[in-house]
């Protein structure tokens, strides 16, 4: 009782400032945890009215290092609260307990590369809150420190995103140590099989829309399988007019794996020598970001089990496991280039009709906002996308359908797709090279033409949609010609009214 009264007269009136680490100023004299009673008594004595002035110096008279340093403590939370009211009116009154704060986190450190991290007991993984941010907020008191930092816990740091285990034990060096998994999946992972939800309609009829195919459409699905659960050996390339919601579904993917676990780049990233964004990430996006000729190496790089890490100012770190699946985006149908017989894109047969054909605006608004703010729309595509797996599809086996044949025609030059277009035209049984070179003129205006050689050489590798050969350059009658295959030959009058059912 007698402390409580002595104390309500230290009031905003007197000056507080810190003394050492256990004793403070007040009013410029010292007060510590030894004389603290005695020498606060004498300070207020003129303040204290007669009613309680017995109390207080009942307790005064009384009093032990014990109640000094209950009155040192007094006196820090006094000073605190004032320093937090004078930070308020500095920031314009914005309420400084609302400053994020976060409890049960435990520091660790990787002990073969010295990395460190925090873990979060709370929730029993890694936190993604950035350690050095974390240990600059750390009381300024070195023995706090100090005791804070004796419970860092050392052990092996990992990036695991094909399990949700995020600590276990193993052995390392003969001992039993922890292993933390710095991979952090996103929230529907979680899920549990009998668990009830919706179909996520607009999904469903906004796949629909952008795949009308529904063979295609099975694939997609199949291939966000494998992105979130494993690893896709092929790109998903998606080429298309603009507003066809190329970039909704890249919004899709980046919720199915987590924004933690996303990167989105454009053609910097093939200018660019530094490729350390792609370590531990399960999802990287190159929008508006065409497949040049001098882009395909490092495609095929970046897609290889592993991958060669360089960040500026450090050391390349080469074999460093590749969790990561691709996806290309763009609106130009005729500059990418892709090879007949490629092995890395996986072109999908998307459509050119605009989204807002089909959908309103509104409709996409709350769906967009419904993704980025309402956790269980993103849990039904991702439960609706497990249910939905066919396992039909291999993962390293690109899909080639009418659109992977029309990127690559469009990727020919001028002479090759000049070729193919005389082939299926079916107009001739052959043709001379001199007639051919004549009427590559008469179309195209241009006079440089390739040899024979480099001619068969286009043949030899250029396959049509069912992936047959589609010419030859062949000695006719002395003159060398290009003759079309069988399934190229001249079309008769009787066939095209067998067509056309006449």
């Amino acid at each position: 009782m007698g402390q409580r009264k002595l104390l309500k007269y230290l009031n905003n009136s007197f000056d507080i400032k810190p003394y050492g680490k256990t004793g403070f100023y007040v009013d410029g004299k010292k007060i510590t945890p030894n004389n603290a009673v005695k020498s606060l008594y004498e300070l207020l004595e003129d303040e204290i009215n007669e009613e309680d002035r017995g109390t207080i110096t009942g307790y005064v008279l009384k009093a032990s290092k014990t109640d000094g340093t209950e009155i040192v403590d007094a006196i820090r939370r006094t000073y605190k609260d004032r320093v937090r009211a004078s930070t308020v009116g500095i920031i314009g009154k914005l309420d400084v307990k609302k400053s994020f704060q976060h409890r049960g986190l435990t520091p660790i450190r990787d002990i073969e590369n010295g990395k460190r991290g925090l873990f979060d007991t709370n929730k029993n993984r890694i936190s993604p809150l950035d350690y050095d941010t974390w240990y600059d907020k750390l009381p300024p008191d070195r023995e706090q420190r100090s005791l804070i930092m004796e419970n860092e816990i050392l052990g092996l740091v990992k990036y695991d995103p094909y399990t949700l285990e995020s600590l276990k034990t193993t052995q390392y060096e003969s001992q039993e140590i922890y292993q933390f998994n710095s991979h952090l999946p996103p929230a529907w992972r979680f899920y549990k099989e009998d668990d009830y939800y919706d179909d996520p309609d607009f999904f469903i009829s906004f796949l629909e829309h952008l795949v009308p195919s529904a063979d295609c459409r099975q694939y997609v699905i199949d291939w966000l399988y494998t992105m979130v659960f494993s690893r896709n050996e092929t790109i998903l390339v998606l080429v298309s007019t603009k507003g066809t919601g190329k970039n909704i579904f890249i919004q899709i993917c980046e919720h199915l794996v987590g924004k933690l676990n996303f990167q989105i780049h454009g053609d910097d990233f093939f200018a660019s020598q530094f490729s350390h964004e792609l370590l531990d990430k399960r999802l990287v996006a190159f929008d508006e970001c065409l497949i040049k000729l001098k882009y395909k190496d490092k495609f095929k790089r970046i897609t290889n089990n592993t991958i060669t890490v360089e960040k500026k100012g450090k050391d390349v770190e080469r074999g460093k496991q590749n969790y990561n699946s691709y996806i290309v985006a763009n609106n130009v149908i005729d500059g990418n280039y892709i090879d007949s017989d490629d092995r890395r894109f996986s072109v999908v047969d998307i459509t050119d009709k605009r989204l807002q054909a089909r959908f309103s605006e509104s409709e996409i608004n709350t769906f967009m906002q419904a993704l980025e703010n309402n956790p269980e729309t993103i849990s039904s595509i991702g439960r609706y996308i497990v249910d939905n797996f066919s396992n039909s599809f291999d993962s390293h086996i690109p899909y080639k359908g009418a659109k992977f044949y029309e990127l690559r025609y469009w990727s020919l030059s001028l002479w090759k797709r000049f070729i193919v277009d005389i082939v299926e035209e079916k107009k001739q049984e052959y043709y001379t090279i001199d007639n051919l070179k004549l009427e590559y003129e008469l179309r195209t205006n241009q006079r440089i033409w390739p040899s024979n050689n480099k001619i068969q050489q286009f043949l030899d590798v250029w396959r049509d949609f069912d992936g047959e050969k589609i010419a030859n350059i062949d000695k006719i009658e002395g003159d060398n010609c290009l003759k079309p295959t069988d399934k190229y030959a001249v079309i008769s009058q009787e066939e095209i009214e067998d067509d056309f059912d006449l």
